[in-house]
C-alpha cells in the first residue's frame, strides 16, 4: 500500500498541536511535522515543499494574503484551513475557491478531516502527473488544467471547484456519491452545514457539460444521496 503524504501542521495552539498528529498517524499512518508559525514553517518549504499542509488560521502570523500567497507559490500543495469559531462564515466565503484547498470548521471533525486529505491527496497526484482521465471515447478531463478536451472540438473549461467536484465524482464513479461525501472530500465540511455550495457548483457544471451530446445525463442526482 502506498504511504501517505508527510502533513506539515502550523499551529501555535498546544492542544491542536498534541491531538492532530496522533490522530493523522493513527487514521492515515501519515509522518506530521510541525511549526507554531508561518515563518518558522517556511524554511521547511524549500527547496522542496510538503504535499500536504494544515494552516490553523488563528495562528499569529497568518492572515488571508499569506494563505493566498502560500497557494500561489505552491500550486500543487494540498492546503487545508483549520477555521476559528467567529470566523467560520467569513473564512469560507474568504477561501472555499481556492484550487487543491479544503476548509475545516471548528469544533473539528476528524471524519471529514481525514476525508479531506485523502481526497487532496490522490487530487494532487493526478495533478502532478498531468494524467488525462478518459470520460468516454472523445472525451478526456484535464485536472491540472480543469479542462475538458473534446476531439475535433473547442475544450471546456472548468473552474477550480467545478474540476474538484468531477474529479471527486470520477474517483467514486462506480457507485453513488452521497452529498456528504462531495462536500466533506472537496470542501472539508463536515455534517450538519447549511449551504448551496454543492447544488450551485453542480448546476453550473452540468450546464457545461449539455454542450456534449448526452453530457446532460452523465451527472445524476438520487434521491437520499
Amino acid at each position: 500500500m502506498e504511504a501517505f503524504p508527510a502533513i506539515f501542521l502550523i499551529t501555535d495552539d498546544a492542544v491542536l498541536a498534541d491531538a492532530i498528529p496522533a490522530q493523522l498517524q493513527h487514521a492515515l499512518g501519515a509522518t506530521v511535522q510541525q511549526a507554531a508559525t508561518l515563518e518558522a514553517a517556511t524554511p521547511h518549504f524549500s527547496p522542496s515543499p510538503p504535499a500536504m499542509v494544515m494552516v490553523d488560521l488563528a495562528t499569529s502570523d497568518i492572515t488571508e494574503e499569506a494563505v493566498h500567497s502560500l497557494r500561489r507559490d505552491h500550486p500543487l500543495m494540498g492546503l487545508v484551513l483549520l477555521g476559528t469559531p467567529h470566523t467560520n462564515q467569513a473564512d469560507e466565503q474568504t477561501f472555499s475557491t481556492l484550487p487543491l484547498t479544503a476548509y475545516a470548521a471548528r469544533p473539528l471533525a476528524i471524519r471529514p478531516l481525514i476525508r479531506s486529505l485523502e481526497y487532496l491527496a490522490y487530487a494532487r497526484k493526478v495533478s502532478a502527473g498531468g494524467q488525462a482521465l478518459p470520460l468516454d471515447e472523445e472525451i478526456r478531463f484535464l485536472p491540472a488544467q480543469n479542462r475538458l478536451a473534446w476531439d475535433g472540438h473547442d475544450a471546456i473549461d472548468l473552474t477550480d471547484k467545478e474540476g474538484a467536484v468531477l474529479l471527486c465524482l470520477y474517483h467514486h464513479r462506480h457507485a453513488a456519491v452521497p452529498r456528504q461525501l462531495l462536500l466533506e472530500e472537496v470542501w472539508g465540511y463536515g455534517e450538519g452545514i447549511d449551504t448551496h455550495t454543492l447544488e450551485t457548483h453542480l448546476s453550473r457544471l452540468r450546464q457545461k457539460l449539455k454542450a456534449i451530446p448526452g453530457g446532460e445525463d452523465w451527472i445524476r442526482s438520487h434521491q437520499g444521496t
